[in-house]
């Protein structure tokens, strides 16, 4: 189901997603954290960095749609 979070994260770092695995925000959420964690491994910190801030912003609506379910 696309929400508020996959789209972002589909316009701002598409790089980090595996397009057949785009099932949940968890599985989407789970792609974002391999991609830093595979960044910072190859040296990469500022790429990592800027997709942990743009996880950091979607943090409110992430946290609305968790209090809701």
């Amino acid at each position: 189901m696309e929400n508020k979070i996959i789209s972002t994260i589909k316009t701002w770092l598409p790089q980090s997603l595996d397009a057949n695995v785009i099932e949940s925000e968890y599985s989407v959420l789970g792609q974002v954290a391999n991609y830093c964690l595979k960044n910072f491994e190859d040296g990469e910190d500022q790429m990592a960095k800027e997709a942990m801030t743009i996880i950091k912003d979607l943090r409110p609506i992430y946290l609305k749609t968790i209090l809701e379910n």
